[in-house]
């Protein structure tokens, strides 16, 4: 829709503009999306941007509609999951938390398309069958997510308690997040001119046990902010080197093992975080369909968590590490 903006309309935000169009959408959902459906005089605007008579403004009302019923729909399903039984392969278990071992190809939560066979459901009704499952717990008790594609370590909270202890953990960057990657470099350049031995990931490990101040100076360093990819909302941009408070920040540190191998440490959880990242240093992960090669047809990619660690209900640090099951 196109919309020349009359005396009346100007001054008024872009975001309270539209909603006069969209009257059945909350208007937080417009301040938070507006910026990527809105356009105006063809350019991007902030949602607090205020319009001045005879202004052009294309608004993209169906893609509107359509995010907004996805992530209507989505809420939905995270607050009123079905507990379903399905495989789960338990690392640790005690009366706080569980650490699994997530297959490549499960989704971690309900979606649009993904109502059931996720792990979440999986974990609800394997904790209703023990008669441990706390009705107070958000998501059943998710509390950091993998990509479906991913495999590897995730932790999911067995009590409210704790489900707000380990939340506060990541939202801090307090938690240890080390991923194992098997990658392929686009077009043959080079990207790293050194590689890296795997005992400086132990050396890392062993730090944060000790709550010594972790070295990543011999870590390539990764920082600065993700946001959608305008071409293609699946996926993520990520920009190097860029402040910006109105976008999310992304902070990795990459160890390459060699031409195919590396290990990725994040500090922070962003959604496709290491997908983006190295796709934009000209790398993609093994069998990594959305951000590599369309040929490629596994439901897994060269993506493992294979460390978490992060501090119990008594303040201690547990170090959970797969990286020895992995082939490097």
């Amino acid at each position: 829709m196109r919309y020349l903006v009359n005396k009346q309309e100007s001054n008024l935000r872009v975001d309270k503009f539209v909603s006069l169009f969209l009257s059945d959408i909350s208007r937080s959902f417009l301040t938070k999306n507006v910026k990527d459906f809105v356009l105006v005089d063809g350019k991007k605007v902030k949602p607090s941007y205020r319009l001045k008579e005879g202004q052009e403004v294309k608004i993209d009302i169906q893609a509107i509609k359509k995010e907004y019923l996805e992530d209507v729909e989505k809420a939905e399903m995270e607050s009123n999951i079905i507990s379903q039984e399905g495989s789960l392969d338990i690392i640790y278990e005690d009366v706080n938390y569980m650490v699994l071992n997530k297959p490549a190809g499960v989704v971690v939560h309900p979606g649009v398309g993904h109502g059931k066979d996720t792990l979440a459901n999986y974990v609800k009704n394997y904790l209703q069958v023990k008669g441990e499952y706390d009705i107070e717990l958000k998501r059943a008790g998710i509390v950091h997510r993998l990509d479906m594609p991913v495999s590897g370590l995730i932790v999911f909270a067995k009590n409210r308690k704790f489900q707000k202890h380990l939340s506060e953990q990541f939202e801090k960057h307090e938690v240890l997040k080390i991923y194992y990657a098997h990658y392929e470099v686009l077009g043959g350049q080079k990207v790293f001119s050194d590689f890296r031995k795997i005992n400086e990931v132990y050396d890392v490990i062993d730090k944060y046990s000790k709550d010594l101040t972790l070295d990543l100076e011999s870590w390539f360093k990764a920082i600065g902010v993700m946001k959608r990819d305008p071409s293609n909302r699946k996926k993520m941009l990520f920009e190097h080197n860029v402040c910006n408070g109105k976008l999310r920040n992304a902070e990795s540190y990459l160890l390459p093992l060699s031409e195919k191998q590396m290990c990725v440490l994040i500090k922070t959880g962003r959604m496709h975080q290491i997908r983006a990242t190295l796709k934009s240093l000209g790398i993609v992960l093994k069998g990594d369909r959305l951000y590599g090669y369309r040929r490629e047809s596994s439901t897994g990619i060269g993506l493992y968590s294979v460390v978490l660690g992060f501090k119990d209900m008594d303040g201690k640090k547990k170090v959970f590490n797969i990286l020895d099951e992995i082939n490097v």
